[in-house]
């Protein structure tokens, strides 16, 4: 955005200097014609027209000037805009990255263990005999570790709405915070 926002600085400062320029050249040309001595009446009607048309050269500086400060503005909105998705991007790139690490890695587990080792995060989907000290469990693992499956399936909202991390300084960072917040939080 750095090099965008100098574009349009230079692009301002170029439409800015056309404008003086052309006012100026307008305000020469009126002033030559004022000390010219044209007596007849093709000199008055000369200087008629050139007063005409110094007086749009005028007014084309006018607007050559609002457009520069329509370009400013809009520069200074964009570098608005920029700054919030660096604060985005550096304030919660790594919870996105843990989101979506956890919606990309987590698995899904079947396995057999001894009762006791049951937590609250599994899925019991039986015993393997009437008396057995084992059971069948279901439930999400991620590094090894089982996980919260609503931590697993929050991760999965977000990945469905932001599928990979936005490229640096992109518009899509923008929407980060809301869906981190409806999802992560």
């Amino acid at each position: 955005m750095t090099s965008d926002s100098e574009r349009l600085r230079t692009y301002e400062r170029e439409l800015a200097s056309l404008a003086d320029s052309l006012r100026q050249k307008a305000a020469n040309v009126t002033r030559q014609l004022a000390q010219a001595d044209l007596p007849s009446l093709t000199g008055i009607a000369l200087r008629g027209q050139v007063d005409a048309l110094m007086t749009g050269c005028r007014g084309a500086a006018t607007t050559i000037e609002a457009v520069a400060r329509l370009v400013a503005a809009h520069r200074v909105a964009a570098e608005r805009v920029q700054r919030a998705i660096q604060r985005v991007e550096t304030g919660l790139s790594d919870a996105l990255q843990s989101a979506l690490r956890l919606a990309r890695e987590a698995r899904r587990v079947d396995r057999v263990i001894p009762i006791t080792r049951v937590n609250p995060w599994m899925t019991v989907l039986g015993t393997l005999a009437p008396g057995s000290d084992e059971v069948r469990v279901n439930y999400y693992e991620h590094g090894n570790a089982c996980v919260d499956p609503g931590r697993v399936g929050r991760a999965l909202s977000i990945a469905q709405r932001i599928p990979a991390i936005p490229p640096p300084g992109a518009l899509a960072w923008l929407s980060v915070p809301s869906v981190l917040a409806r999802y992560w939080n």
